[in-house]
């Protein structure tokens, strides 16, 4: 028996991510079936905690039913106090002789940039020692997989995803001859994003900015576009042009603050979202994907979006070809589950 646990809030219109879907759906195809566990609305301190009794006996159901020398595969973050889970999960790993795994999309306790939130995952949920109870870790990148390692968590035990995959149901297969034109795509909120506010300020002579998106509020210019939002699972509609970029935090000189910090930790699943359209992508030179991008020579990097205008006056038709071709072998791994095939491969090995 193969098993996915992953989180879902009832009466809630709002859906898993793409990248938790993605998941599931890559990992039925080798046996796995999700088990969701269900949570209500928590309003108040009150039913936060009634949602962890609530949930905690869903999973201790779960694996009391579980077949011996299983394997299950928890999505995390789970929006609880997840230590007491993972205790749970050891304990009948140990008398089912289970293999427990246990992905990361997020680790809050660096995404977080408040002291106080900080404490919450480290102290109260415990992050770390939460997945040091699971026998193997699949974490997204070098950079993050050095942080568990100070953190106390065994190297032999944490697996590289590489990248988030992206599958597709469409492709736009429209994408334009011009390549200096840099797509921003994701959620555009000033306090997530407050570098897109600023892009104005930047000397743009020789590129411009195609946005999509959601929560916008600024405004458009000659060498600033909006175009909307999209639907996540469906590509038909977003019409990815250029480069895309993948930047975060407050400043367009530096991925400051602390979404623009995490890019030294994270795979943004944004990333996956330009290879799937086909398109090259500008990273962030201290950014954990930044040496993927190099590699794999995909594009490139930079310390300031300031940069961007003398690399474009130089850019030239034939550079951006051979950044195309090389995005295409990419693509075809990341719309067909390769990276998280080749991850659960090595923890079965």
């Amino acid at each position: 028996m193969k098993i996915v646990y992953d989180a879902k809030i009832i009466d809630n219109d709002k859906t898993s991510s793409k990248a938790r879907q993605d998941v599931s759906e890559i990992l039925a195809k080798k046996g796995y079936v999700t088990k969701y566990i269900n949570e209500n609305i928590a309003n108040n301190k009150i039913d936060m905690l009634k949602n962890i009794k609530y949930c905690y006996k869903q999973l201790k159901d779960s694996l009391t039913e579980i077949e011996n020398n299983s394997t299950i595969l928890f999505q995390y973050p789970f929006d609880s106090l997840t230590y007491k889970y993972s205790k749970l999960i050891r304990k009948y790993a140990v008398g089912k002789r289970l293999k427990t795994i246990v992905l990361i999309h997020d680790l809050n306790s660096l995404r977080t940039a408040s002291k106080i939130g900080k404490i919450y995952y480290k102290v109260l949920v415990k992050e770390i020692k939460f997945l040091d109870n699971f026998d193997y870790i699949i974490a997204h990148n070098p950079k993050m997989k050095d942080y568990l390692v100070r953190e106390g968590i065994d190297n032999n035990k944490i697996i590289e995803l590489g990248i988030f995959d992206y599958l597709i149901t469409s492709n736009n297969n429209k994408l334009a001859k011009d390549y200096n034109i840099v797509t921003v795509a994701g959620n555009l909120a000033y306090n997530k994003a407050t570098y897109a506010y600023k892009l104005n300020d930047l000397n743009i002579n020789n590129y411009e900015f195609s946005l999509f998106g959601i929560n916008y509020t600024g405004t458009e210019s000659k060498k600033i576009k909006f175009n909307g939002s999209f639907d996540s699972t469906d590509l038909s509609k977003f019409a990815a042009t250029g480069f895309g970029l993948v930047w975060d935090g407050i400043e367009c000189n530096s991925c400051s603050g602390g979404f623009g910090n995490y890019l030294k930790y994270n795979n943004p699943h944004k990333i996956s979202l330009y290879i799937a359209s086909g398109i090259p992508v500008i990273v962030w030179k201290k950014s954990a994907l930044a040496s993927f991008v190099k590699e794999n020579k995909i594009g490139f990097s930079v310390n300031s979006l300031e940069e961007l205008d003398d690399i474009f006056d130089k850019m030239n038709e034939k550079d951006y070809k051979e950044y195309l071709k090389n995005v295409k072998k990419i693509q075809n791994q990341v719309t067909k589950g390769h990276f998280l095939d080749k991850a659960l491969k090595k923890c079965e090995e």
